[in-house]
């Protein structure tokens, strides 16, 4: 719970978060576009009050419809987040611009299943310099 890897300001607090996504449909495309606020709640380590700083998110990109069964998706994630406060006073640098760019692939395999592949690659910020993954998301 000591600072001797530096001021925390990734995880370990516990976070409100509200969103708003919106779509629309140009057929073979899909617009997608979408707003969410974090506040992370403050908390006490080694005896010292810490306050993440919040985040503004934005998102949009496009699905493309490449066939009945198959699409691509291209996307932009930007985060804008506040600086984080040891006891009141603002750690210097703490805030920052977050952007990623995700590309994505789904595919379905049965009427009840869908594969969705995809990788979301760092732009700018301290985000991780790509993530992949997989989802396989089935109807019963």
């Amino acid at each position: 719970d000591g600072f001797d890897g530096g001021v925390p300001t990734g995880g370990g607090f516990d976070v409100l978060q509200a969103g708003f996504t919106a779509t629309k449909r140009r057929d073979p495309l899909v617009f997608f576009g979408g707003l969410s606020y974090s506040a992370a709640l403050s908390r006490e380590i080694s005896g010292v009050k810490v306050e993440p700083g919040d985040t503004l998110g934005v998102r949009f990109g496009s699905i493309l419809a490449a066939s009945p069964e198959t699409s691509a998706t291209v996307g932009l994630n930007l985060g804008f987040v506040g600086a984080t406060r040891v006891d009141g006073a603002r750690v210097a640098d703490s805030d920052d611009v977050l952007a990623t760019l995700q590309i994505g692939f789904s595919f379905i395999v049965t009427r009840r299943m869908l594969l969705s592949l995809s990788g979301d690659f760092r732009l700018s910020g301290d985000a991780p310099d790509f993530r992949l993954s997989a989802t396989l998301p089935i109807r019963f």
